[in-house]
């Protein structure tokens, strides 16, 4: 027999009850009745209860909705799925299924062994390769019961999570693959892990300080949380904050749940030990991924936004690009110097920023310059694919150069081949090879600075039809994407080499090598992917 709760409706009128009753009974939802009574709607709620006008528990979900999900139930599909095929609450359906008899009511010990056996499922999934997405889509369950199954715990409302205690016939199955999949992803979470071994010199007891809790305020946050005392009841008692205590229980239990004094203590003195590996030096899988990423020209930006895309549901697999340079600016860190490895720059420490020169307008060849001031603002806005902007990069004692062509949307890059002088002519020429390896479609103008080399910027306008704009002397800011992409190709061509030996195969596997880069100005995409779908919309590639 169930309850009926109690409460305050002893303050309605006996007017207010009566007109309850009527309004209710025809059909009346109860805030609209509370409403035109203007009582109280908690006192009304608790009367109606009381006097079992309303069911104990009532869900306002659409009726509709119900019987075509009970449709689906009674056609073989599994209640959970029935239930968000329509956008309703699982329990609803599974209480109304088992009362027509569609289901069977299930005993708690049954609940469990069946969620043993849906984490066995989904466990072998993750481990044969699935992503989390993948993986709780084809057991029919959302990502965040995906992530508790993952970290191998239960929740039970707004209760504290709690270590899942497996049953039936796949306990012993669900131990191993969770022992597996916390190995594979290193995704042990610190409370969870043992209890550390610190040096025979360490003395764990030894007060450090008063901001830190000691061993004695320990043992009565265990005391007081076992006798069921909240946080912020324990933290007024020992004049602390209520955050603090909170931290101590989540981060210092024990790796069985219960948070045990002594186990809390020596986790702090591990914790507080320096020095402390670093992140990279801590996880072998993180720093495979980085001396990766560094070997095939990354920079540290693009390795840190790119791992997110190729493990979305891995939190270890984590870096920002300042731990990657610290491993290089500061030795102690990460010696990724010792492996060979170097920056896009090639630096070992930081440089300061220098100030930009002051613009210095000139007319410089016979054939009117158009200035990147005419340009129009689908260009000055990034709106359309195939706007580029170029420049010349020079080798030693500038007797040898190569053509640098960057796409201002896409970041795609084109190289020039210059085997021997680098004149007018002789870049014009490269320039309209290098055009025409290209689908026309996304080619329509090209930003250049006022290098002697342009001088016969009309004739190639007039041969190819594309629009050569100029930009101010003195202002390479005005070309920024082919600047920092001139910087990036000076890891591959450097200043103090001879650029003219190498050939045009040589200048397309370089340049291939940059476009397959992730970048972050396009998500993380590669400036190949990016162009391919550009090509893709226009219609040029299918």
């Amino acid at each position: 027999m169930k309850s009926r709760p109690s409460g305050p409706f002893h303050s309605l009128s006996d007017a207010d009850k009566e007109g309850l009753r009527d309004l209710l009974g025809q059909g009346v939802s109860l805030q609209q009745a509370a409403l035109r009574l203007g009582c109280n709607v908690n006192h009304a709620w608790f009367y109606a209860h009381a006097e079992e006008l309303i069911d104990y528990r009532p869900h306002n979900v659409d009726e509709q909705r119900v019987l075509q999900a009970l449709e689906l139930v009674r056609a073989g599909i599994r209640v959970y799925a029935a239930a968000r095929q329509h956008g309703i609450p699982d329990t609803v359906l599974r209480n109304r299924a088992a009362k027509q008899g569609l289901v069977s009511p299930v005993s708690w010990p049954q609940r469990r062994i069946d969620n043993t056996n849906r984490r066995v499922d989904y466990l072998r999934l993750r481990l044969a390769g699935l992503p989390k997405k993948s993986a709780a889509s084809a057991i029919e369950i959302c990502i965040r019961t995906a992530t508790s199954f993952e970290s191998g715990v239960e929740n039970f409302g707004g209760q504290r999570r709690k270590s899942f205690v497996p049953a039936g016939a796949l306990a012993k199955a669900y131990n191993k693959l969770m022992n597996r999949l916390l190995q594979v992803n290193a995704a042990i979470e610190p409370a969870r892990r043992p209890e550390p071994k610190l040096p025979p010199w360490v003395n764990p007891y030894k007060r450090i300080h008063s901001r830190y809790l000691s061993h004695a305020e320990r043992v009565t946050i265990a005391d007081l949380y076992r006798e069921g005392h909240g946080v912020r009841e324990i933290a007024r008692k020992l004049n602390r904050s209520h955050s603090s205590i909170s931290r101590e229980l989540r981060r210092n239990h024990s790796a069985e749940g219960p948070y045990r004094p002594e186990t809390a203590q020596i986790k702090a003195a591990a914790r507080r030990a320096r020095p402390q590996s670093g992140k990279l030096m801590a996880s072998p899988r993180l720093r495979k991924y980085v001396v990766d990423g560094l070997r095939a020209q990354w920079s540290p930006e693009e390795i840190a936004g790119r791992i997110r895309h190729d493990y979305p549901d891995d939190q270890e697999m984590r870096v920002s690009h300042e731990t990657i340079y610290e491993a290089f600016y500061l030795e102690a860190k990460g010696r990724l110097n010792d492996e060979g490895l170097t920056l896009p720059t090639g630096r070992v420490r930081r440089r300061k920023r220098t100030s930009p020169r002051e613009d210095k307008a000139n007319d410089r060849f016979v054939d009117k310059m158009i200035l990147i001031d005419d340009r129009p603002d689908e260009v000055n806005e990034r709106v359309i694919p195939g706007h580029w902007e170029g420049d010349l990069i020079l080798g030693a004692h500038n007797k040898s150069a190569v053509i640098t062509l960057v796409e201002r949307v896409t970041r795609f890059v084109v190289l020039g081949h210059l085997p021997g002088r680098h004149d007018s002519m002789a870049v014009l020429q490269s320039l309209t090879a290098s055009v025409q390896n290209l689908d026309k479609s996304i080619w329509s103008s090209i930003t250049w600075d006022q290098g002697s080399e342009m001088a016969g910027h009309k004739a190639f306008g007039i041969a190819t039809g594309i629009q050569i704009y100029f930009a101010h002397p003195g202002s390479p800011w005005e070309r920024g994407s082919n600047e920092n992409t001139n910087g990036r190709l000076r890891r591959n061509l450097p200043k103090s080499s001879d650029l003219s030996q190498y050939s045009a195969e040589d200048l397309e596997m370089i340049a291939n090598i940059h476009n397959h880069k992730p970048r972050k100005i396009l998500g993380w995409k590669t400036p190949a992917e990016v162009m391919a779908q550009a090509l893709k919309e226009t219609g040029s590639i299918t």
